[in-house]
């Protein structure tokens, strides 16, 4: 029951800013000892549930536009699947880049937290979108990140694209939603090839579990979306980033 709970309030939270999750389901599994083998599939898996609910809620909103879809979302999709790819294949040890990117996540959340502290014209300027090489590296980088740590990369993807001033806020938590979808099915698909898919069907509850996620996302998603300001956005992306750097620094 209390593992139930926890991960009902990682998806409502992660939700408001247009996430899934991954980095909070994995964390409860590790505290309540599930096993080893199914943790991160059964992430993924609620990954791509909650992910789509949340695109499909951003995008009926309208946070999304033809400019960003067209000159953003689709050329770093197009980079960042094949990385994520090869991310979940390699065989590498993965705590020197974990501990890389739990720092980087917990200066990101420093600075989302104390944000008017770091405020300069810079920050004051009109959201513009980067070059199309930066967009490019961006994806490589991100989806190797993401393949490797069993996430859908969009705990690296928003605070990036929010501290560069990429996008406004509740683009950037659409395009976060809609990235983490497709790397997280690339992630499971790498999984699923690499792995009997008999295991999981020792993954217990999982209809259970993405049926709570779900209803819990639907109202996280929904509050992110037509009822939070940006401000209130950034402090609970803060506090998520806090706990996705914790995360990353025990697993």
């Amino acid at each position: 029951m209390t593992y139930f709970l926890g991960i009902s309030l990682i998806s409502f939270l992660y939700s408001i800013v247009g996430h899934a999750g991954a980095s909070g389901y994995i964390a409860c599994m590790v505290i309540f000892g599930r096993p080893v083998e199914i943790i991160k599939p059964t992430a993924l898996i609620l990954n791509i549930a909650v992910s789509s609910l949340n695109s499909l809620r951003f995008l009926k909103d309208g946070h999304l536009d033809k400019k960003t879809y067209k000159n953003f979302l689709i050329p770093i999709l197009i980079f960042s699947i094949p990385s994520a790819i090869l991310g979940g294949y390699l065989q590498i040890s993965s705590e020197i880049i974990k501990l890389f990117l739990s720092i980087i996540l917990f200066f990101s959340g420093i600075r989302f937290l104390f944000g008017k502290f770091f405020q300069t014209n810079t920050n004051l300027k009109f959201p513009k979108l980067p070059k199309t090489k930066v967009i490019y590296l961006t994806g490589i980088l991100l989806g190797l990140a993401s393949g490797i740590t069993g996430t859908g990369g969009g705990i690296f993807l928003t605070p990036l694209s929010i501290l560069l001033n990429w996008m406004p806020v509740k683009t950037v938590a659409t395009v976060s939603s809609i990235f983490i979808f497709f790397n997280s099915l690339s992630g499971l698909s790498i999984w699923l090839i690499s792995n009997n898919i008999s295991n999981l069907k020792s993954i217990d509850n999982i209809t259970i579990q993405i049926l709570i996620v779900l209803f819990f996302a639907s109202i996280g998603s929904w509050l992110g979306s037509k009822k939070i300001g940006e401000n209130e956005v950034k402090i609970i992306l803060s506090l998520i980033l806090f706990f996705a750097s914790y995360k990353l620094i025990i697993s």
